[in-house]
């Protein structure tokens, strides 16, 4: 898929990471179905950052553990409920935080800036 493939191109050319595994599944929400809640920019963006934070601050505190990688998860998940953007995707980014030992920065590049160039290709092509 091409916003795939420019976040690859761009993570390249930026020397920062801009691709992670949990926006392949965004695209196919974006692209295939845009008009569902879930794949509103709201949702992409909001849900990936809650997920996000969810990991960062359980892997700054607590070991890396299968209970606190459910913790992080579960955490994000009902967040992104509470606060009515979720995003399936999302909830996948604590694992990968956790399993890959992120620090803070993870939370710009790839999450923030990745969400925002998936939303912002998805209402491009939209358009």
């Amino acid at each position: 898929m091409v916003v795939i493939a420019l976040l690859g191109f761009f993570s390249d050319v930026v020397g920062h990471p801009l691709l992670m595994a949990s926006f392949g599944a965004s695209c196919v929400l974006e692209f295939v179905l845009p008009k569902a809640p879930v794949s509103q920019p709201i949702n992409v963006i909001g849900g990936h950052m809650i997920s996000a934070v969810a990991g960062l601050t359980v892997v700054t505190t607590m070991p890396t553990q299968w209970w606190s990688m459910s913790l992080a998860t579960g955490v994000a998940i009902m967040v992104m409920v509470f606060l009515r953007v979720l995003h399936p995707p999302a909830a996948g980014i604590p694992l990968i935080i956790m399993l890959d030992g992120e620090t803070w920065s993870y939370l710009l590049t790839p999450v923030v800036i990745g969400a925002i160039f998936v939303t912002m290709c998805g209402s491009l092509y939209r358009w």
